[in-house]
């Protein structure tokens, strides 16, 4: 066989290698709690976050990993599931619906990093999914109980590592997703996901 003749075949392989890549559900060695028939849009590794007197901050892994996981690849979804545990064990999951939607918005948190926020109640507690964007990098975990918070975790800032997500395909803005509401603060560092009780 001629080189040349090799080339097409060549090119179908890279075409349907790059095809695997896009559509993959999520990249291997990141578990996920997405199930058959689900888009893993997030899965991150959460750690807990201290921060030692003299500033700056150190994060202990949890164990426990946090995966957003949609009916489909793109808008709109009629499921939106959140779920959160050790690997291969959910603790707490929320499944989004018509009659109980998950709330979305973004905001400009300096000229540079921005933040892609999803948040739901259960009882009196708010979980908030927070994804840094632009410039900014990684996953927070926060919950809010009458005011004050009383769990915040990070993934780190390692994509492919600490976190991987999708959440960015998301329209956070204008959601197309009966499942997902745009939440509109008029103050947007003064929303549900806003501590108002600090330590």
């Amino acid at each position: 066989m001629h080189p040349s003749s090799s080339l097409p075949r060549l090119a179908g392989l890279s075409a349907l290698a790059l095809c695997s890549a896009v559509f993959a559900q999520q990249p291997p060695g990141l578990p996920t709690h997405c199930v058959k028939g689900e888009y893993a849009y997030l899965n991150a590794h959460m750690s807990e976050i201290r921060r030692p007197p003299g500033g700056g901050y150190t994060l202990v892994r949890t164990g426990k990993l946090l995966s957003v996981c949609a009916d489909g690849r793109s808008e709109p979804f009629r499921r939106v599931a959140y779920r959160f545990g050790p690997e291969g064990k959910v603790e707490m999951e929320s499944v989004a619906s018509d009659a109980r939607p998950f709330h979305v918005f973004d905001r400009s948190t300096s000229p540079h990093t921005g933040e892609n926020v999803m948040f739901f109640k259960v009882g009196g507690y708010t979980y908030c999914v927070i994804e840094a964007t632009a410039q900014g990098s990684g996953v927070g975990l926060r919950v809010i109980r009458s005011g004050r918070q009383v769990l915040d975790l990070f993934s780190g800032n390692r994509r492919g590592v600490d976190f991987e997500s999708e959440m960015i395909e998301m329209n956070f803005v204008a959601p197309r997703s009966p499942v997902l509401r745009s939440y509109l603060p008029e103050d947007p560092f003064e929303t549900p996901c806003d501590p108002k009780v600090r330590k």
